[in-house]
């Protein structure tokens, strides 16, 4: 059984009225010793809100049929948000093998021949079906390593990756657990045959075990103004617990960083946070899921989930994963 308690539009979620006397004192306490941070971070929010339009969308490829549908679902959102779209195949250079004297048939360079030709059709096929600037490159290296080093390169505001199918009781790809963790900018995940639609009702899960700055959101925040999106911030906690003090300034902190949206704060009871928010995504209108990454267990279990339910009950929707410890936001406000 899950509870939930809503708080309509709370610019600071610390001044939510289910906590406890004790938890009161402590959050008083906490003011007073985070007041200074916080309304700083606040003023450095503000600033950055000029500097964080979503100008290049960068997709990765390999030509499936799911990351076809990330390249489309990227152009549909470019559309919206007057962005370039970017993509990157990496081929992984395989020397030939050899039986006596004669090697393979098809060598390294025919296979990367084929490769290019995948890829200027990919970008025809975009350019001709949606308004947009579309770019492509090709590279040879290490798939993860080289997407990271391309996200940088273009300074990628946003890298949208398509997911395949996953099997039951099978956990998200290796690869793009990988590029979740390497990577500094947002991941948005696609599942494969989920297709573009305006992107009207958000669902952000939250918990309150880290320090977020205003920064984090900057991605989200410009979806939110383009499509004038309704917000459901969520916090999943265990039946009967109370906040910790070590969670009662981050609480705070991270109604700072929530302070330029319009949102519905829910609390819900679960003894299984990643069951809670799914449950609550199932019963709730939900165009777009977001998480902000802490561990990657959390989005591995959510998204194994969203693929091994039975029809009837499925959640398929994007997934987007927000970096708490990025560095590109303030990078950009500097240029």
């Amino acid at each position: 059984m899950m509870a939930i308690r809503r708080q309509a539009n709370p610019h600071f979620l610390l001044f939510a009225s289910e906590d406890s006397p004790l938890q009161s004192a402590l959050m008083t306490v906490s003011i007073i010793t985070n007041v200074y941070h916080s309304f700083s971070c606040l003023f450095e929010t503000t600033l950055e809100k000029t500097c964080a339009d979503m100008k290049k969308i960068f997709v990765p490829t390999d030509f499936s049929v799911a990351s076809r549908n990330a390249c489309e679902y990227a152009a549909s959102l470019a559309s919206y948000l007057n962005a370039e779209v970017q993509l990157l195949h990496v081929h992984k250079e395989i020397l030939p093998a050899t039986v006596g004297p004669e090697p393979w048939m098809i060598t390294p360079g025919k296979k990367l021949i084929e490769k290019e030709r995948l890829l200027d059709k990919e970008l025809e096929y975009l350019k001709s079906n949606y308004p947009v600037e579309v770019k492509g490159e090709l590279e040879t290296g290490s798939t993860c390593k080289s997407i990271r080093t391309f996200s940088e390169k273009i300074d990628a505001d946003l890298i949208i990756l398509g997911v395949h199918k996953i099997k039951k009781h099978k956990i998200l790809g290796s690869t793009v657990l990988t590029i979740l963790q390497k990577v500094k900018v947002p991941v948005l995940l696609i599942p494969e045959g989920v297709t573009f639609k305006p992107i009207k009702s958000m669902v952000v899960a939250v918990d309150f075990t880290e320090a977020i700055e205003g920064t984090v959101f900057d991605a989200l925040h410009e979806i939110y103004k383009k499509f004038d999106a309704w917000v459901r911030v969520v916090h999943v906690d265990k039946k009967a617990s109370d906040l910790k003090a070590s969670e009662v300034s981050q609480k705070l902190r991270l109604g700072v960083a929530l302070s330029r949206f319009d949102y519905q704060y829910e609390k819900l009871e679960s003894d299984d946070v990643e069951e809670g928010i799914e449950k609550f995504v199932d019963s709730h209108p939900t165009d777009l899921l977001v998480l902000v990454e802490h561990h990657h267990t959390m989005y591995e279990k959510m998204f194994e989930k969203i693929h091994t339910k039975s029809l009837s009950s499925r959640i398929n929707l994007p997934l987007l994963i927000l970096k708490p410890n990025s560095l590109h936001a303030s990078n950009r406000s500097l240029k």
